[in-house]
């Protein structure tokens, strides 16, 4: 049903706005190449998200309401690529934000973070820091441990007879018992150490943490860290706790949020971090960054807890 404009003689000179048009109507599944609107009635929300994804089109899509808490609930059950609240463009135009379709709309992004990825070829590395702490059968494996490693595999899937298999329950045993006290001298080297850090007020992003056991690096290189990461900070969050288990020995550790989300401590134009910052022993503020002696502390047998708070720079 043809709503506006009301004359037909004037059909092609402006806006057009229909109701009733059927489902399969090639205007809602074509280019019109005109400002034609096809409005359709709903009873509830299922059923105008229902209709709505009953397209085998999804670009982009709209939700308008003056509520907007159930304009986010619908958006978010939406199948289009992206979804605007009371807007049609600021999704589409917005460099920073991800655009791109599902279904018959295509594949892939562009925009933002997620656009540079889809035109990228990701490579991951890894740096295997702390090789004290690996595991019984980790790398690098030594001439016992592929015997023992052997032995247990022969057991487990090797055939032989009756008193073949006796005999390889007995080996398993001892070679257990032989493991198990291995573990058990690798857990006695290491100590937990639990990190209490105190945020600054309205903290959010992430906190990032960096470990060090010696001067070079510290506070904040992370490639001369032996632990270090980023871990998200929810809203309305005052403490955040960090465990770890470390080798017995003297270490320190620095702290800050990231508030940005680019991964590094950010600085004014004297130098001064202008995110939260924190170290162990909480030192008094001096000029330049904290030193390592003033920040270290001793990681013995016992579990160990410390505490940091963090200050705003400027």
């Amino acid at each position: 049903t043809l709503i506006y404009p009301q004359d037909r003689s004037a059909l092609g000179s402006g806006p057009v706005l229909l109701t009733g048009v059927p489902a399969e109507a090639r205007i809602l599944a074509e280019e019109s190449f005109g400002p034609v609107l096809c409005v359709a009635p709903f009873k509830d929300e299922d059923e105008a998200v229902a209709l709505a994804n009953a397209s085998a089109f999804a670009l982009s899509s709209s939700v308008w309401t003056r509520d907007r808490a159930r304009g986010s609930r619908v958006a978010a059950r939406l199948s289009a690529g992206s979804c605007a609240v009371n807007d049609v463009i600021q999704v589409i135009a917005n460099p920073h934000a991800a655009f791109g379709g599902n279904g018959l709309s295509g594949h892939g992004r562009y925009h933002g973070p997620e656009g540079l990825r889809a035109f990228s070829r990701i490579r991951t590395l890894m740096l295997a820091r702390d090789r004290r702490a690996r595991e019984i059968n980790w790398f690098p494996f030594t001439s016992r441990t592929r015997r023992q490693l052997a032995g247990l595999l022969q057991l487990r899937h090797g055939p032989g007879s009756l008193g073949s298999r006796l005999g390889r329950i007995i080996t398993s045993l001892l070679l257990g018992a032989a493991l198990g006290a291995a573990l058990h001298a690798q857990s006695n080297d290491h100590s937990h150490l639990r990190v209490k850090i105190q945020l600054a007020p309205q903290a959010h992003g992430e906190l990032a943490y960096l470990v060090f056991d010696s001067p070079p690096g510290f506070p904040g290189d992370p490639e001369k860290a032996i632990r270090h990461g980023f871990l998200a900070i929810p809203p309305d969050t005052q403490q955040m706790n960090i465990d770890m288990d470390l080798p017995a020995g003297t270490y320190a550790v620095s702290v800050y949020e990231d508030l940005n989300g680019n991964h590094k401590l950010d600085h004014n134009l004297l130098g001064i971090p202008s995110e939260p910052v924190g170290v162990s022993n909480n030192p008094p503020a001096r000029l330049g960054p904290p030193r390592f002696n003033d920040c270290s502390f001793h990681l013995g047998a016992v579990a160990q807890t410390i505490n940091i708070t963090l200050v705003r720079g400027s």
